[in-house]
Formats: C-alpha cells, sequence, structure tokens
C-alpha cells in the first residue's frame, strides 16, 4: 500500500524486461505541421467560406510522343486534312441515308399456258354478254397519177352547178331527177337528182323567192356545152303558169365538156395502179384504226373489212380510190376472262391479259364483217391458238398504298401479297437496312415487275 513500495515494484519488472535499442522506443516521424494547419482559418472564424482549393497540376506530357506527331503534322498537313473530311464524309453520309428511306418490292406475276379452242356468240356492245363487241369505221382516200402513154377518143359532157328559184307560191315544188334547164340559145342541162324547191316567201315588193343548188350536166358532149354564165328556164313548164314563176341562174361556170382524141394512161396501167392503191390502203387503214384504239381493246387483221371505191375523175390519167374500214374491236381483259374460262385457267378473280394475243390467237367469223351482218347486232365467232399466254395483272398503285407504313415483318407483307392473287412471288428491299418498317410515302415505293415476257422465255 506503500507509494514507495509501487515504485520498488515497478522498477523489479523494468528491470527484468529485454533490454531495447534507442530505436526501438523512438516513436515513428510524423509529417510537419505549419501553424497555418493547426489555426483555424480566419475567414472561416468570420463566417465567410473558405477559399478554393488550388486547380491541381497539369498532368505530365508524354514529351517524345507529342513531339514526334507534332513534328509529322508539319511534315505532310494533308494528313489532317483528310482524317478530318473522312470523318465529317462519313457523319453527313450517315445523317442522308437514315433519312433516305426507301424500299423496292420485286414481284412476278402468274403466268399460265394453255390451248385454245373456243367457240361464242359476241353481242355489240353488250355488257352482259360474256363477249362484247364495238364496231368502227373509218376512211382514208388516196391518188395516184398515171402516165398518159397512150390515145383515147373522149366525149365528155360539161358539168356545173345552178341555182334553182320559185318566185311562183309561197308552196314548195318537187323537180324530179333529169329535169330539163333550157339556155336562152337552147343549150339543154338536166339535173342529176330530184330537189325540192322551197316556196316564196314575203308578199309584194319584200317577197323573196326560195331557192335551191343543183348539179347539172350537159345534154350532149362537147366544148359547146361549155358556158361561163347564164338563166335556165324550164321547158317542162311552158304553158303553164309555173313558166314564168320558176327559173335559174348559174352558180359555178359548167365547163369540161369535150369530144376528141387525147393523151390518156392505158387500162392495164390504171388498174395496176388501183391495185397498188387498195393495197396501201389497207395498211394505212388498218393501222390507223389500230392506233385510234380506245383503251384496253384489240383489234384482229381478220376482224375488219374494208369496201374500195373508185372516184377517179372521168377521162383523166388520175386514179383515185376511197376505202372504208369497218372493224369489230374486242375488250382485252374480257376476251382474255371468257378464252381463260373456256381453256380450264383459274383466274381466282384476278384480272389478266393475253399476251401478245393477235399473233398467239386466231379469231375465224362464221359469217363474213358486212353491213347486213353487222346489222344483227351479234356475231358467231371461234378462238383458237395453241400455246397462248395468259399473263396475270396487278393493280401497282393500289399495291403501292397498301404496302405504306407497313412493319417490314414477313407475316404482315405476305397478307398484303395475298389479297392480289395475281401475283407468283414477291420479295420487299428496305433501306437503311436498319428499318424495320417499309417508308411512309408511297412515292418511297418502287415496284419492280420481274415477270418474264414471252420473248425472253424464247431466249
Amino acid at each position: 500500500t506503500c507509494p514507495l513500495a509501487e515504485v520498488s515494484c515497478r522498477v523489479v519488472a523494468f528491470h527484468n524486461m529485454p533490454q531495447r535499442s534507442f530505436s526501438d522506443v523512438t516513436p515513428p516521424e510524423r509529417p510537419r505541421r505549419l501553424l497555418s494547419d493547426v489555426l483555424p482559418n480566419p475567414s472561416v472564424r468570420r463566417g465567410r467560406p473558405a477559399a478554393s482549393p488550388p486547380p491541381p497540376p497539369p498532368p505530365r506530357r508524354n514529351a517524345p510522343i507529342e513531339d514526334e506527331m507534332r513534328e509529322s503534322n508539319k511534315k505532310n498537313p494533308w494528313r489532317t486534312y483528310i482524317l478530318v473530311g473522312t470523318a465529317a464524309l462519313i457523319v453527313v453520309g450517315l445523317g442522308v441515308y437514315a433519312f433516305m428511306e426507301k424500299a423496292t418490292v420485286t414481284l412476278e406475276r402468274k403466268v399460265t399456258t394453255a390451248k385454245v379452242d373456243a367457240a361464242s356468240v359476241a353481242r355489240e356492245s353488250d355488257g352482259g354478254a360474256e363477249l362484247s363487241y364495238v364496231v368502227v369505221r373509218t376512211e382514208k382516200t388516196l391518188e395516184k397519177e398515171v402516165p398518159a402513154t397512150g390515145e383515147s377518143y373522149v366525149e365528155r359532157k360539161a358539168t356545173g352547178t345552178i341555182t334553182i328559184y320559185n318566185n311562183f307560191s309561197s308552196a314548195s315544188q318537187r323537180l324530179v331527177k333529169n329535169t330539163r334547164f333550157e339556155t336562152p340559145d337552147g343549150r339543154i342541162y338536166r339535173i342529176g337528182d330530184s330537189v325540192v324547191v322551197p316556196g316564196r316567201t314575203g308578199s309584194g315588193a319584200s317577197a323573196v323567192p326560195g331557192r335551191v343548188d343543183a348539179i347539172v350536166t350537159a345534154d350532149a358532149a362537147g366544148e359547146a356545152f361549155n358556158v361561163q354564165e347564164s338563166d335556165f328556164t324550164i321547158p317542162g313548164f311552158k304553158g303553164d303558169p309555173r313558166y314564168q314563176g320558176f327559173y335559174a341562174r348559174t352558180k359555178t361556170p359548167i365547163g369540161d365538156g369535150f369530144t376528141g382524141t387525147i393523151k390518156t394512161a392505158k387500162p392495164e396501167d390504171i388498174e395496176a395502179a388501183r391495185r397498188e392503191l387498195d393495197l396501201s390502203l389497207k395498211t394505212e387503214l388498218l393501222a390507223q384504226a389500230i392506233a385510234e384504239l380506245p383503251p384496253d381493246y384489240i383489234l384482229f387483221e381478220n376482224a375488219a373489212a374494208i369496201r374500195y371505191e373508185d372516184a377517179s375523175p372521168e377521162g383523166s390519167s388520175k386514179v383515185v380510190r376511197k376505202g372504208t374500214l369497218t372493224g369489230i374491236l374486242f375488250p382485252t381483259e374480257a376476251l382474255a376472262a371468257a378464252l381463260a374460262g373456256r381453256s380450264g385457267v383459274a383466274t381466282e378473280g384476278a384480272p389478266l391479259h393475253i399476251e401478245n394475243v393477235t399473233n398467239t390467237v386466231a379469231v375465224q367469223f362464221l359469217s363474213p364483217i358486212t353491213v347486213e351482218s353487222l346489222s344483227t347486232k351479234k356475231m358467231d365467232v371461234r378462238f383458237s391458238g395453241e400455246s397462248v399466254r395468259f399473263v396475270f395483272d396487278v393493280d401497282m398503285e393500289a399495291l403501292r398504298n397498301d404496302l405504306v407504313g407497313k412493319p417490314k415483318i414477313e407475316s404482315i407483307t405476305n397478307e398484303v401479297f395475298g389479297a392480289y392473287p395475281g401475283i407468283r412471288d414477291a420479295q420487299i428491299s428496305v433501306s437503311p437496312f436498319w428499318k424495320g418498317s417499309l417508308p411512309g410515302d408511297v412515292e418511297d415505293i418502287r415496284i419492280k415487275d420481274e415477270t418474264p415476257r414471252l420473248e425472253e422465255e424464247g431466249n
């Protein structure tokens, strides 16, 4: 209990402990602290915020590498420009590509080849008939001058136009064909057709005679009947009050009367010219009729009849031929549907047409195409062909609209294509390739039809 005894005990314990060197009892070195580290910041004591710590020292640069790059750029400055330009082009290109949405639909339509041998009754302009047709007519005139290498004796009568007046009464008067008209010097001319002369209108000094024009021909051939102008009476009315009330005057000179020998074309040359003109008329009339075809109609060459007329001036070496074509036009789609049904082609309700129909299908009319046969409004016809190609049609514009904005998912696009039974196969290509749907603008969707054509398959 004695403090002295306690100290003694501690001394004894100290002596019993193992001895250490001076370094064992030296405390570890601590970093030296400055007075500013111990004293509080005056600004903090006054309630002001502490100053911001100084910025960290800049990182040490890799001097050898940077100096080498700087030296390389000084020697070849275009390298920097090329790298920067290439990077800019890549960025711009990717941006433009992303905005240029496009889609291409490559499709192939169904094609079926079949033998055709079908008879049908076609009716004119009958929408309810299995097969209907329309009738077209077109005319053309051609002429050719034939050299006058022969001689012939000609008797030609003078002709011209006169005006016939009725100053007799308000009643009209009929004059029959070959009614005579006489000049004051006794030359006789006759009208070629019957005419009706209208009655006089008004009365007294204001009366206006009725009138009509007519073509007259001299009663005899020769130059003596050529006349520039003249008045005429009607000999048949002599002794009748109408003789003074009916009269005529020349409207045109009456001429071309002649008798004598003239240079003329030989008959065989004229006949050759007629045949040549008729052949040209056939070619040109068919071409004209085809050029003027209504949309979606077809004209077979033997579904047209041509009537030829001679319009050559009498006694002239000029040959003039007039041709009139009467053709039967069939609607393209209705004809293809009718022949497909008769030939066992399954259409599934899809529209279709016959490829190169005028060269692969022959048509035969059981009665000639004439004015009389056409008046019945129906024609018995037979169609035949060995390898007739039925090509299915697809409304491309409607298909484009149906594909607008659709997801590029096979099940959805196949549903769209399935609504068009004329499609055999279809593939879609979309750009940019990462786009998951078709463009929202129909103008950005293009359809490429790769259906093989007849000439391609033949190759």
